[in-house]
């Protein structure tokens, strides 16, 4: 018996669900690549933290204290005109602000321009300690690649 196995409707039908599975599987890996950053203490990119912070804090490690910035890192995926875009940062919590001092640096002032807004923290000079521009730019040939192999995946489920 011939049996017509065309999938390319149901390919079609699918392609949100297609576009969504593989966002999820790019949002955690990037994810992962911060957590990573964070861990490597930025690749040798940042610069070591004060002596009075590594006193005050007990640790030397920049981006890390009491764990409460590593655990709001988080993806999220939005739907636009043309598919889905992928955001990974701290998102809607008050960690977000300590985030961009951090990843920005702050004046002698406390002063931080972040978004385009400016906001006052403590009086003191932060450098910028750049965590997640640092891994977009280095992971955007990866990101390209895991997208590229991830559409090839959830398509091949609807191929012959």
């Amino acid at each position: 018996m011939i049996r017509d196995l065309n999938n390319i409707p149901a390919l079609r039908n699918n392609v949100d669900s297609i576009l969504q599975a593989t966002a999820e599987v790019v949002g955690e890996y990037l994810e992962g690549k911060i957590l990573d950053m964070i861990n490597s203490q930025g690749n040798g990119q940042w610069p070591p933290l004060a002596m009075s912070t590594i006193r005050k804090k007990g640790s030397s490690q920049a981006w890390v204290d009491t764990g409460g910035l590593r655990a709001q890192i988080a993806h999220r995926i939005l739907h636009d005109g043309l598919g889905k875009s992928i955001q990974v940062g701290i998102f809607e919590s008050e960690y977000g602000f300590i985030a961009a001092c951090l990843e920005f640096g702050t004046n002698d002032t406390g002063a931080v321009t972040a978004g385009g807004m400016m906001h006052q923290w403590k009086k003191q000079h932060i450098p910028e300690r750049p965590l997640f521009r640092l891994t977009f730019d280095l992971e955007a040939e990866n990101v390209e690649q895991l997208i590229a192999r991830e559409l090839d995946r959830q398509i091949d489920k609807y191929l012959l």
